[in-house]
């Protein structure tokens, strides 16, 4: 099963985005819920890994119930870090 490492924005101090970046303790949950791994080599650099269907459901249920989660464009953008 091909798996994906995806980068995730974890919530600091330096972070600007405007509500995307994401408190570690909101992921705990998510983690227990998906089989994904989560990498964190620094306090400013995470990676989620995956497979692309198990990142979709992650990745949707982040995004929140109002929204609709852009499944079509989310699978191009994985394709650049699928792991070999």
């Amino acid at each position: 099963m091909q798996k994906y490492r995806l980068p995730l924005q974890l919530d600091n101090d330096d972070c600007q985005c405007g509500g995307c970046c994401i408190k570690a303790s909101e992921l705990i949950p998510l983690i227990n819920k998906y089989d994904i791994d989560i990498d964190c080599p620094s306090p400013n650099i995470c990676w989620v890994i995956g497979t692309k269907n198990v990142l979709a459901d992650f990745f949707s249920e982040l995004d929140g119930p109002a929204q609709s989660f852009p499944i079509d464009e989310f699978v191009e953008y994985i394709q650049d870090y699928k792991l070999v």
